[in-house]
């Protein structure tokens, strides 16, 4: 008798979480501070959106045009996120967490072709060094979580190509 598999929640319904979660944190935190629920419930968005990411970076066809798309909605969506967060057109005391996806879609890609053009011998600690040296690099770019997103990227491409 097969066994059964049981889904709580699809791809869609997760995402539709993380986006009420995140609006939730976002309509918190600009427009009431001192509702600390509001911010605590949307911290579960990252770490959902990262996830998808990764999910859409492994399922993708054409992994160049997936961080064109990502970088072309990371600067689209920036004027609006400074004049939120800062109250200006322009402010690069840090970005949108569009632009920590789309450089974790890059080091993925860089990780990816490490391992598979690299010698067999050091490849796997090329591909770390390359994942490790992108999250240290993201501290100096000012971008937020990104080392928790590459992680979460990095884990997830370790488990697929393990087939788990």
């Amino acid at each position: 008798m097969a066994e059964k598999k049981y889904q709580f929640l699809d791809t869609t319904q997760l995402k539709l979480t993380a986006l009420f979660t995140m609006v939730l944190d976002h309509v918190g935190d600009n427009f009431f501070p001192d509702q600390l629920w509001m911010r605590a419930a949307g911290r579960i968005a990252m770490p959902v959106f990262a996830f998808s990411t990764a999910q859409g970076y492994r399922h993708t066809r054409n992994k160049i045009r997936y961080l064109v798309r990502m970088t072309v909605f990371a600067l689209l969506s920036e004027m609006p996120f400074d004049l939120v967060t800062a109250g200006r057109i322009s402010d690069f005391s840090h970005q949108n967490i569009m632009f920590t996806f789309a450089w974790a879609i890059a080091g993925l890609m860089l990780y990816e072709k490490i391992i598979r053009d690299g010698s067999s011998k050091g490849r796997n600690a090329a591909g770390a060094a390359v994942l490790l040296l992108f999250c240290l690099l993201s501290v100096f770019l000012l971008q937020r979580n990104t080392s928790i997103s590459v992680q979460c990227k990095a884990n997830d491409l370790a488990r697929m190509r393990q087939g788990t």
